[in-house]
């Protein structure tokens, strides 16, 4: 699972193609959806990046290794929060989740000093997935009113 059926294992695109591979659930969760649904989602898949991620730290003793791309499942479910009840949306997100996931530029790049080996790995991914929310709703906001 930490893999996310083993995405993480293909290199050097592992959050990338995590995050793609849950288009199809995303579309059925948030153009199909309520609105609630994606963070119901969202819950087990973060509660099982926090075990997963503190699982393989115990085994291992690296906290982040690139191989678990669970996290960037969970991130992108918040990331897509910003396109909801939009499938065109959801897929412009993809690619700029996983680019800002990936460089994470300031101030994102701060969470990462908080990390602790099971939470830690989750947090940075949440806020990436936040940032992109927001900076998606907010061109949505101007170009519907730059339309009217």
């Amino acid at each position: 699972m930490a893999t996310w059926f083993g995405t993480g294992l293909v290199e050097p695109f592992q959050g990338f193609l995590a995050a793609l591979s849950i288009v199809p659930l995303l579309w059925l969760t948030t153009v199909r959806g309520r609105r609630t649904v994606p963070l119901a989602v969202f819950v087990p898949v973060a509660a099982l990046a926090v075990i997963s991620g503190g699982v393989w730290f115990s085994l291992t003793g690296v906290a982040d290794d690139g191989r678990i791309v669970i996290d960037e499942v969970a991130g992108m479910f918040v990331a897509a929060l910003g396109g909801w009840k939009s499938l065109r949306w959801t897929l412009v997100i993809v690619p700029i989740y996983s680019f800002i996931d990936r460089i994470k530029p300031w101030p994102l790049s701060q969470v990462e000093l908080f990390r602790k080996a099971d939470v830690g790995v989750l947090l940075d991914d949440c806020a990436a997935g936040l940032a992109v929310a927001l900076a998606v709703l907010l061109i949505r906001a101007a170009l519907r009113r730059a339309g009217s």
